[in-house]
């Protein structure tokens, strides 16, 4: 599978911190997984370069920060790779486990792209995860 549309997606919100090494020492590494599991268990590792990315179904992450657990969200919509968060999975999965992460996966997959560009669609990475819906506050 070619990536040239998600990394042309990326560029311009992934970016690397001044005094890092030239953009040429950080190739894009993008590869799809076909699992949530295999997803989660990626992120369990918490320590990815910037712009190593990984797609899974119509969905991507790609980290922005080298070594930041700061993951750029993307989803296709008609064709085309749109940005809707950031997430901060090595959190997510200290807080809450894999269990809470793979239903957190499976609610942006089942989400349209356009409901997930405003908060308060999906449960936020921030928010205890045995908190009622009714109970997560939106914040912008």
């Amino acid at each position: 599978m070619a990536f040239e549309d998600l990394i042309k997606a990326c560029e311009g919100r992934v970016r690397l911190g001044p005094g890092e090494y030239p953009a040429s020492d950080y190739p894009w590494g993008i590869k799809e997984v076909g699992s949530a599991d295999e997803l989660i268990e990626a992120f369990g590792f918490g320590n990815w370069s910037v712009r190593t990315g990984f797609v899974f179904g119509d969905l991507a992450f790609v980290e922005q920060i080298s070594c930041g657990n700061e993951w750029l969200a993307l989803k296709r919509d008609g064709g085309e790779w749109k940005t809707f968060d950031s997430v901060s999975f090595y959190n997510m999965l200290q807080k809450g486990g894999a269990d809470y992460c793979k239903e957190y996966i499976g609610r942006l997959q089942e989400t349209p792209w356009q409901e997930l560009k405003y908060p308060g669609t999906v449960p936020r990475q921030d928010i205890e995860p045995e908190a009622p819906a009714h109970q997560i506050e939106q914040t912008m």
